[in-house]
C-alpha cells in the first residue's frame, strides 16, 4: 500500500508541476482544490495568481484522462485507507481484552475518544448546518 501512496504522490506531484508551468505558459488549466492541472482539452482558460477563473470540475468530459485517472487514484487510495481502518478496528476490537488491566483502560480512552471525534466528524460532513458546541460552560 505504501507504493500505491507513494506513486500516486509522485503523479501528483508531476502533473501538478505541469499544471504550473502551463499556468505561466498562459495555457489552458483546470483547477481542482485551487491548484492548477494542465488541461490538454484546451477548454478552460489560463489566469494569473491574482485573476483566477470559476473552478472547473475536473470530472467533466473535458478530454483530459489524466486528471480522471489522479481522481480514480485518489478515490482507490482512499477506499484502500478505509478498509484498512477498519482491518485495525477489528484488531483492536478483538485484541483489547487480551492487555494487562493496568494498560487497557488508557487504550480503551484512546480508542473512545478517536471513535467519538471520527462520529463527530461524520455527522457534521452528513448535516453541516447542524453543529455541537464542544465546551464546558
Amino acid at each position: 500500500m505504501d507504493k500505491d501512496i507513494e506513486s500516486l504522490a509522485a503523479r501528483q506531484r508531476e502533473a501538478l508541476a505541469e499544471g504550473r508551468a502551463a499556468e505561466k505558459a498562459g495555457q489552458p488549466v483546470i483547477y481542482i482544490h485551487g491548484r492548477p492541472y494542465a488541461d490538454p482539452a484546451g477548454e478552460a482558460f489560463a489566469s494569473s495568481e491574482d485573476n483566477r477563473p470559476p473552478v472547473k470540475l475536473a470530472t467533466q468530459n473535458d478530454g483530459s484522462e489524466r486528471l480522471r485517472d489522479i481522481e480514480s487514484d485518489n478515490a482507490s487510495m482512499m477506499m484502500t485507507l478505509v478498509q484498512s481502518t477498519a482491518e485495525n478496528m477489528a484488531f483492536i476490537r478483538k485484541n483489547l481484552s487480551q492487555l494487562a488491566e493496568r494498560d487497557r483502560g488508557a487504550v480503551e480512552a484512546a480508542y473512545g475518544r478517536i471513535l467519538a471525534e471520527a462520529a463527530a466528524d461524520q455527522r457534521h460532513s452528513l448535516y453541516p448546518g447542524k453543529r455541537e458546541l464542544d465546551m464546558d460552560l
